[in-house]
């Protein structure tokens, strides 16, 4: 199954989570999430909301920013997570999160992650903003 052409920010294989909720214990299917939009992830593509103890079996791909495994941008923590998909795109790329502007803890990426720019890393791409750590 494949989840494609959807426009706009915040593409997902399932559902976009708003700041008031959070993700958790959440298992994608071996769903391939594809686009040419920003802030993709396999299981959210945007939030501000936090991500714990999910596992991505689908690829991400496209030709835009802030590609994640778990997620494509947050702006919260992600925690006991795990990505067994590959994740390509052009810059911002993580096999847990693209862009991070807060902790990562205890998350295992276990696939490829390939940028045609810059900006990408084994767990996050870009860690920016005064409360970001990574560990675990």
């Amino acid at each position: 199954m494949a989840i494609d052409g959807a426009s706009g920010d915040g593409a997902d294989a399932l559902t976009l989570i708003p700041a008031s909720n959070a993700a958790r214990r959440v298992a994608s299917p071996n769903v391939a999430t594809t686009g040419n939009y920003d802030n993709v992830g396999g299981i959210v593509g945007y939030t501000s909301a936090a991500i714990s103890d999910c596992v991505n079996h689908g690829t991400v791909t496209g030709s835009h920013d802030s590609y994640g495994g778990i997620v494509g941008y947050t702006k919260s923590t992600v925690s006991n997570c795990e990505n067994n998909g590959a994740v390509t795109g052009r810059q911002w790329l993580g096999g847990i999160a693209g862009r991070s502007l807060s902790s990562i803890t205890n998350c295992i990426n276990n696939a490829n992650v390939t940028a045609t720019v810059d900006f990408v890393g084994g767990i996050v791409g870009a860690s920016e903003g005064a409360e970001r750590t990574i560990s675990g």
